[in-house]
């Protein structure tokens, strides 16, 4: 399980240089990773009053010159909950590529609890303890599995999900029954009456 501790980022911040950072992650950057890039908070300060960065929720900003786009908007809800926050459902589905469609809100998941005010507008935020093997790093971002995205993303948006991610070979049948028998009570509510 993954505990309350946060994760190690899959970048090594530092020697990265900072527009590097901002061109693969969208524009979006937290103060934590900024901290981590070897800024100090008055230099992060100056960036905010400047407007090269425009926070969007406590902590975790914008880059001027970067569109508030799907890419960006996904960044932004997990960047918003924390370090154990890994984005899950349909806009899973969407930034793993099973889908098309950009999602219009984004689940993110996370083992912390409590009321995440900082979370963005877009996005709904769901405790849950994942397993190891249900997080993965795609394109610098904590998201679900394969198989978790698959399963969860069907009750969004239906089958095309698991479809997707079968006719694709990203996991098998076995692979969505043992991310399903790790989450039983997730799925059977509606067996509860």
């Amino acid at each position: 399980m993954i505990a309350g501790n946060p994760v190690p980022s899959p970048l090594r911040l530092r020697g990265m240089d900072l527009d590097e950072f901002l061109i693969r992650h969208d524009g979006v950057i937290s103060r934590q990773q900024a901290l981590g890039l070897g800024m100090s908070s008055a230099a992060i300060s100056r960036r905010v009053d400047s407007g090269r960065w425009r926070g969007v929720t406590r902590g975790v900003y914008l880059a001027a010159g970067h569109p508030r786009s799907a890419r960006a908007q996904a960044r932004l809800a997990v960047a918003a909950v924390g370090p154990t926050a890994v984005l899950g459902g349909a806009a899973a589905a969407w930034w793993l590529g099973f889908v098309a469609d950009e999602p219009h809100r984004q689940v993110v998941f996370t083992s912390a609890v409590g009321d995440h005010r900082r979370r963005t507008s877009t996005s709904l935020v769901r405790h849950r303890r994942l397993c190891a093997e249900d997080v993965s790093i795609h394109r610098h971002l904590r998201v679900t599995s394969p198989a978790l995205t698959a399963l969860d993303a069907a009750e969004e948006i239906g089958l095309k999900a698991l479809d997707a991610v079968l006719l694709r070979r990203f996991t098998t049948v076995d692979g969505l029954l043992r991310a399903h028998a790790r989450y039983p009570t997730v799925r059977d509510k509606s067996d509860r009456g």
